[in-house]
């Protein structure tokens, strides 16, 4: 088992309320700018460092369950940011072979196949480790080095050390000033963890697919229509998603409740949005999914609200445009859980309090 630290890639604001009742207490709500997020990869994303090389060169690495392949800035420089694959007496390119990606936020990256040693702590060292060796990106946070693909391809990080770590691995995202944490292994999976089945979806099998079955606002599960509105294109996990994208009816359904619930707060910006201030108090609804196999998570005060600005806290979900676009239960939702991926097993499981 190793577990690494785990951090917030970009900044986040935070705003403090008092509350003396009601389902959710206001007390701490965080955003991650997801303006910023549409144009580069890292905003809002979570890091860790990892060693790559001899001699180790720390590198901050974005950890994507949605990606699959590992990939870092390569350069001849001295830049810290930066992969210099020369400095490494343990860097082999094999037969020179070129991979290009490209993420929905349309940042991207090119560059050639590799391998080199990778180190997590000192006790957990991979040698000839897969990885892509960036030569070009654009739109890419310039704070962060690459990406640490953990999906269900065979070149991602879990299925290469699975010998090791029996393709498990679990993470906590932490709150705004908080550590989190990404654990490879079983070790310290909580024994709290309720667990669902991953499905597979046709097109993007290597991914971790979710059976939604339904959701939960203020206690009243949502009248969603039709009632197989998840079941195609079903739904996926993925940490490099910053907010949950719903189908359009479930997105609409969550919406009204939530509207209803906080009638009689003064709406701003749009109308889920609201002024938090000249209010002693402010009441949430709880908001929990249902997962296939009877999982019900319920999200954090995080989940629900982000804070635009000091006049404007929003409801944290976004609908697709389309009924046939996948749902995504994005990173904001996950925060504070300890969320289990268990390859091996076919399952993913969720955690309260995953970061203590």
């Amino acid at each position: 088992m190793a577990r690494a630290r785990l951090f917030r890639a970009a900044k986040l604001l935070n705003s403090t309320m008092r509350t003396s009742s009601g389902d959710q207490a206001v007390d701490s709500i965080l955003q991650t700018d997801e303006s910023k997020r549409k144009g580069d990869l890292g905003s809002g994303s979570y890091i860790v460092t990892i060693g790559i090389g001899t001699p180790e060169h720390n590198q901050a690495l974005i950890v994507d369950t949605g990606s699959d392949l590992t990939w870092t800035k390569c350069r001849q420089s001295t830049n810290q940011l930066l992969f210099n694959p020369s400095s490494s007496t343990s860097f082999n390119t094999g037969t020179r072979c070129c991979y290009g990606i490209n993420y929905n936020d349309d940042s991207s990256s090119t560059g050639y196949l590799a391998e080199d040693k990778f180190t997590i702590t000192s006790a957990d060292v991979f040698s000839g480790i897969h990885f892509g060796c960036g030569e070009k990106e654009a739109k890419f946070n310039s704070n962060t080095a690459g990406v640490l693909g953990l999906s269900r391809h065979e070149l991602s990080f879990p299925s290469q050390t699975a010998t090791t770590y029996n393709n498990i691995f679990s993470y906590c995202l932490p709150s705004f000033g908080r550590t989190g944490h990404l654990t490879f292994g079983s070790t310290r999976i909580s024994e709290s963890a309720k667990f669902t089945l991953i499905v597979t979806l046709p097109k993007t099998p290597y991914l971790y697919g979710l059976d939604i079955v339904g959701i939960t606002v203020g206690g009243q599960k949502l009248e969603i229509l039709p009632s197989t509105v998840f079941s195609n294109p079903r739904a996926i996990i993925d940490s490099g998603t910053v907010i949950t994208r719903l189908p359009p009816k479930a997105y609409a359904a969550l919406r009204s409740a939530f509207k209803e619930y906080m009638k009689n707060y003064t709406t701003a910006l749009l109308d889920t949005c609201y002024d938090p201030k000249g209010f002693d108090t402010m009441v949430v609804p709880k908001v929990s999914f249902s997962f296939g196999g009877g999982t019900d998570v319920e999200l954090g005060l995080n989940g629900i609200l982000y804070r635009v600005d000091a006049s404007h806290v929003c409801l944290a979900f976004a609908g697709n445009e389309k009924d046939d676009e996948v749902a995504i239960f994005g990173s904001v939702q996950q925060m504070t859980l300890q969320v289990v991926y268990d390859k091996a097993g076919g399952r993913i499981g969720f955690a309260q309090n995953g970061c203590s």
